[in-house]
């Protein structure tokens, strides 16, 4: 039973079916047994958790985190009381993905200088013009900033808005090393292809420098990431010279933990719940104040003048997100964003397939070209991170950003997002299709 970037997507309703599909794992036995859902093991080599550091934070900056008193688990509070359950396992999850505050609090403080003032910004690996929420309040706040700093490839959007762009290093010049954020004994990747062309530098570089001139040196001991690695690798017993060889760490798996004991006769380990079972009834939400069952959140009656349901996250080969629209080679391929719908429903519209149409929702407009597919009828999934880099890269134009870009469709209100970890709706949002003279 899958889930994925759709269900998440959701804003108020993700966690309620992420939950509902976890209740149908566990009624139906597909729970860490084999062919089913296994729940993953802590890695033999250094987690993602002892490398960010996150555990000596300290507390004073803690409270400052925006939001912290309104997102029951997206949150220190949150975080520290689920892990005491998962720690009963030896589990020690991430705190990055867990604690990290939400975008929309973020933007509104640079501008509103509420709770506190946010003057500067450094954009790594992301490009908020295009993949974050509410494109015309990004832009608001980051045109506030006294300093922005972006890392990138290209000269993207963002990144010419920036004070400072410093030159990434690509895939191929830079060691990978994927772990799925610690979270399972599992990892893959390889050393770098090649040297860096030009001055560009990989992330590792970047903040090792920073962190070095803040007073951090006793944690940034190894001068490359590849020494690095080899620190990380070291408990399991495994060179980097080996890993890359093989391209490969993972050990086989194993099954039905929670029936194991530690000492002859001894309970069963259990789950990491409050009752140490599988709660369809979660006492850990109810003991946060959320509700213990999946609760679904009803849509409201929908506007007669946004009478279509959109999705906005639709991603298309040959790009990535937002990347390599620049390239002749692939933008021949796919030259122009889509807005696909069932042909009945376009047919009633009025609207042939290859037609230009204004998607409208009640936050902006953007344009796109009709495409027919066998989908819902009443639906309408518009390609994201469009915008044309053979357009002036520089102000008002800033690559062609405002034409069709999805997130000038979206709404990443804080009040309007789900209450546990802060999630908002890119999906399911009411508009309508006006075609284009």
């Amino acid at each position: 039973m899958y889930s994925g970037r759709g269900i998440d997507q959701l804003g108020a309703n993700s966690i309620a079916v992420h939950r509902a599909l976890a209740i149908m794992r566990a009624i139906t036995g597909n729970i860490d047994v084999l062919g089913a859902s296994h729940l993953a093991e802590m890695p033999d080599f250094v987690p993602e958790l002892d490398q960010e550091l996150s555990d000596i934070f300290p507390d004073v900056s803690r409270q400052k985190q925006l939001g912290r008193d309104q997102l029951l688990l997206q949150s220190y509070p949150g975080y520290e009381r689920v892990r005491e359950l998962t720690m009963r396992h030896g589990k020690r999850m991430p705190m990055r993905y867990l604690t990290s505050v939400h975008p929309n609090l973020v933007w509104k403080a640079m501008l509103s200088g509420e709770p506190y003032p946010i003057r500067s910004l450094i954009v790594s690996a992301t490009n908020p013009l295009l993949t974050q929420a509410d494109t015309q309040l990004i832009y608001q706040a980051l045109k506030s900033l006294d300093l922005l700093i972006t890392l990138e490839l290209f000269n993207t959007p963002t990144a010419m808005l920036s004070d400072y762009v410093l030159p990434s290093a690509g895939a191929f010049e830079r060691p990978l090393f994927e772990t799925k954020a610690g979270t399972a004994n599992l990892a893959y990747g390889g050393e770098q292809a090649l040297q860096p062309y030009f001055e560009r530098k990989p992330d590792f570089f970047f903040w090792r420098e920073l962190g070095k001139r803040l007073g951090q040196s006793e944690y940034w001991v190894e001068e490359t990431m590849q020494d690095n690695l080899r620190k990380c690798l070291s408990p399991a017993n495994m060179s980097w010279e080996e890993f890359c060889s093989e391209g490969l760490y993972a050990k086989p798996n194993t099954y039905q933990k929670h029936e194991i004991t530690d000492v002859p006769g001894g309970n069963p380990a259990g789950f990491a719940t409050i009752s140490g079972k599988v709660e369809l009834f979660s006492e850990i939400l109810l003991e946060l104040g959320s509700e213990p069952l999946p609760e679904p959140i009803i849509p409201v009656s929908s506007d007669a003048n946004y009478p279509l349901q959109l999705i906005t996250g639709s991603r298309t080969q040959p790009y990535n997100a937002s990347s390599f629209r620049q390239f002749d080679r692939l933008r021949k391929q796919h030259p122009e964003p889509l807005a696909k719908i069932n042909p009945i429903t376009a047919e009633r519209l009025g609207l042939q397939d290859g037609c230009k149409v204004w998607v409208e929702t009640e936050r902006g407009r953007a344009l796109f070209a009709i495409k027919y597919a066998n989908m819902c009828p009443e639906v309408v999934s518009v390609e994201y991170g469009w915008w044309y880099p053979e357009m002036e890269a520089s102000e008002p134009s800033l690559g062609g950003l405002w034409i069709s870009n999805a997130n000038i469709l979206t709404n990443g209100d804080f009040e309007k997002s789900d209450k546990l970890v802060g999630t908002w709706t890119y999906n399911g949002i009411p508009c309508r299709l006006v075609q284009c003279e």
